[in-house]
């Protein structure tokens, strides 16, 4: 099968961005049965990484742009403008080729793409409306105001978006669930992503009182915000039960408030970007999630669990997981409660081997590789066969 593949971000195994990572994997193993086109955006500081996947690709088509580095209104715009752009390269790409069917990721690829004669299929990594509504619920005042007109246009474009494939992933069922309660008529299903792909098995010595949090900074002002209400209402907490605790901050682009951090408090490391992040999986503790808001799947989580770091998060952060609290996962949504967990696994060895060992379980059941291709595999077949009988 000829299968064109549009990713709004350069697949890459070691990228700051979760869902490139991910393509990556689909991409390796969607080839080894099929011939594999990937039509992608890249920063014009990542064309040396596109050799990386071009040994699964039989053709890469290539969209560069220049890096972003500070959100304003201009560079939205310009953003907004690679969007289009991309979306008008890809149907030129459809139209010059003979695909069977195109894959795309993330709804804002699709925002100028048409609907063609191949069947389409898309995965919807987030649900931008339920975000924006879970923003414009938690807002007040003017910026209520200014958080419901992005809702409503954020709706009208994403259902626009959505109703041009024969069939829409997202990544969790609740995120389904919101899809269909937008449009009925859609087919959606829910695609679990695999977790820790890229690990190696490498042995790592865990270490005592150690606790991570992990995510990329640039344009993610949901890490930002997560990041800093750890530290403000969450870590005092901890520290004034257990003052040898460590917190490491792991992940691209830390802004100037984070990296300040540090200096004036020696508990916390600021690392920036790690390419080895298996091992600080592996090497801590406790791996903290505090998602205020939440939408499709917290990868990070899952891949934590698979290194058999036990979990702390909100009940956003497991919305799309589907753990079970107290068993594989500590689910809290107060500051207070949060430390408590945290605690706990530092200071109970039996309940942290059993989180350790059944989050482990969990993971390697339902969120796998071969899961993952079955799945798509599956879909492909029943999308061909609708379009053209």
């Amino acid at each position: 099968m000829k299968i064109l593949i549009a990713s709004l971000y350069l697949p890459k195994l070691n990228a700051t961005h979760a869902g490139s990572r991910g393509v990556t994997q689909v991409i390796k193993e969607l080839s080894r049965e099929h011939e594999i086109y990937l039509v992608t955006r890249a920063e014009e500081i990542e064309l040396d990484d596109v050799e990386e996947i071009r040994k699964y690709c039989k053709e890469i088509y290539l969209f560069p742009y220049k890096r972003i580095r500070n959100r304003n209104l201009l560079t939205i715009l310009r953003i907004i403008l690679s969007f289009l752009q991309y979306g008008l390269r890809v149907n030129k790409i459809v139209a010059a080729n003979k695909f069977d069917i195109m894959h795309a990721e993330w709804v804002e690829s699709a925002i100028l793409l048409r609907k063609k004669q191949i069947p389409m299929i898309l995965v919807a990594n987030d649900v931008l409306t339920k975000v924006s509504e879970r923003r414009l619920l938690a807002s007040k005042g003017l910026s209520r105001a200014l958080n419901y007109l992005e809702y409503f246009l954020i709706k009208k474009l994403e259902i626009y978006c959505v109703r041009k494939f024969d069939f829409v992933f997202t990544r969790s069922d609740s995120d389904k669930d919101y899809l269909l309660k937008m449009d009925p008529k859609l087919k959606v299903s829910f695609l679990p992503p695999p977790a820790g792909f890229n690990f190696v098995d490498k042995k790592v010595d865990r270490e005592e009182n150690v606790i991570l949090f992990l995510g990329s900074f640039r344009d993610h002002d949901l890490n930002i915000k997560s990041v800093l209400y750890f530290y403000n209402k969450i870590f005092p907490l901890i520290k004034s039960r257990i003052t040898n605790v460590k917190l490491y901050i792991v992940g691209y682009g830390p802004t100037k408030e984070i990296l300040e951090i540090p200096e004036k408090d020696k508990n916390v490391i600021v690392t920036g970007f790690i390419e080895d992040i298996e091992s600080y999986y592996k090497k801590a503790t406790v791996f903290v999630a505090p998602i205020l808001i939440g939408g499709g799947i917290i990868t990070k989580i899952l891949d934590a669990m698979a290194a058999g770091t036990p979990v702390v998060s909100t009940r956003f952060g497991n919305e799309g997981i589907g753990a079970t609290d107290n068993l594989n996962i500590l689910l809290a949504d107060s500051p207070l409660d949060f430390a408590d967990g945290v605690i706990r696994l530092l200071t109970d060895k039996e309940l942290w081997m059993r989180i350790s060992k059944e989050s482990h379980v969990f993971v390697s059941k339902k969120f796998t590789l071969e899961v993952l291709k079955d799945i798509l595999n599956d879909t492909y077949r029943d999308v061909l066969n609708d379009t053209y009988k």
